[in-house]
């Protein structure tokens, strides 16, 4: 009965992006015990006729997943990166390690539904220095960019993830809820406490085919509560919701997986000093993913693979336009089945930002290393 909760454990997923390079907690019933590594080194480029800015990360995410009994499995996620920014003025650095994270995950009802309780431990660095840190943060969290770390400590949280599965003829259905609470905490030195808003994630997905021809479809609603500093509101993100779909097929010879993903924003709140309403504005605009990858396989033992990917973003209504970015990439890697595993993937990136303002390129390699037992 394990391939029902596949979609459980899909759709509890909730904001998880279907071309993510890392995987925070990810539910993986079923499986034996296993670990890996995944080095990423990031570096991108943005320059206008004035101005170039250079960003480059080595982050070095660590996994792992552990079964502890009968219907019973854990996962846990840690990673560090450094980074290094240019601007024509100045050059800033940021380096440490991220909060590490746990999940634990049980099924019940002949795995028809699904219980899971995360935590997260609050080891990462905090206390930035605004004059020297706060910067690269800043860049970190564009969302036209992409770097797997895009922050680092946070104050100890927690999450409960309930989800149910079932077949509708052949096809298999999954709804799933989660919230996540993370206390307060100090990002930079001397600032007071932050305490960020929870959140809420509603999930429902569907499943058709088995492994070598599948169909897959999720939507996920998303809301955020109010986020506070010394106790008082000062901003309140918009829901989110994410559309995704996904059709794959492939058999001894090669495979092919095509991704679309849509994410619909709305106006984020800012409140003043009294905490009455100051403005409500649309800070990201929405967003239109595609991606697609053809893989072959050589000697039983490895896949070679071509990919590209596309990302359109809307404007915002902070006077930012815009942006159109486009990847395509190759990768070598052993197939799943082995016990142990060695991958290598290089994406290049290059588009525009604001408008055609900012022109923008981009390089990115995954070293993948990984063993089951």
């Amino acid at each position: 009965m394990r391939n029902k909760m596949i979609i459980a454990a899909m759709v509890l997923l909730g904001t998880t992006s279907i071309f993510s390079l890392k995987s925070e907690a990810q539910i993986l019933l079923g499986q034996p015990t296993s670990g890996g590594i995944q080095p990423v080194f990031s570096y991108w480029e943005l320059k206008n006729s004035d101005v170039k800015i250079k960003l480059a990360q080595l982050a070095t995410p660590l996994s792992g997943f552990v079964p502890l009994g009968e219907n019973l499995e854990a996962t846990f996620y840690f990673a560090g990166a450094s980074n290094e920014l240019t601007t024509p003025s100045n050059e800033y650095s940021l380096s440490g390690v991220g909060d590490a994270r746990m999940q634990f995950s049980r099924s019940f009802s002949n795995d028809q539904l699904l219980f899971s309780a995360g935590f997260n431990i609050p080891t990462g660095k905090k206390k930035l220095n605004l004059s020297k840190e706060w910067l690269v943060i800043e860049y970190l969290s564009q969302n036209y960019l992409q770097f797997p770390i895009t922050k680092y400590g946070e104050g100890f949280g927690f999450n409960a993830l309930v989800g149910g599965a079932t077949m509708l003829g052949k096809i298999r259905c999954g709804a799933g809820a989660m919230f996540e609470y993370t206390g307060e905490y100090e990002p930079y030195e001397g600032m007071e406490k932050y305490n960020p808003g929870d959140i809420i994630s509603l999930n429902g997905g569907m499943e058709l085919g088995e492994r070598n021809r599948l169909l897959m479809a999720n939507v996920i609603y998303t809301i955020f509560t109010t986020d506070q500093v010394a106790g008082k509101k000062i901003f309140k993100q918009s829901p989110l919701l994410e559309l995704q779909t996904a059709a794959s097929a492939g058999n001894d010879f090669g495979a092919a997986t095509a991704e679309l993903r849509y994410l619909a924003r709305g106006r984020n709140t800012r409140y003043s000093e009294d905490e009455s309403t100051l403005e409500q504005l649309k800070f990201y605009g929405n967003e239109f993913a595609a991606g697609l990858t053809l893989g072959k396989y050589f000697s039983k033992k490895w896949i070679f693979s071509l990919a590209g990917e596309m990302r359109l973003l809307g404007s915002n209504e902070l006077n930012f336009g815009k942006s159109e970015i486009f990847g395509v990439g190759c990768g070598i890697g052993s197939r799943p089945e082995e016990r142990f595993g060695i991958g290598l993937d290089y994406r290049y990136f290059t588009g525009s930002v604001d408008d055609n303002r900012i022109d923008l390129t981009g390089h990115q390699v995954l070293v993948s290393l990984s063993a089951s037992l």
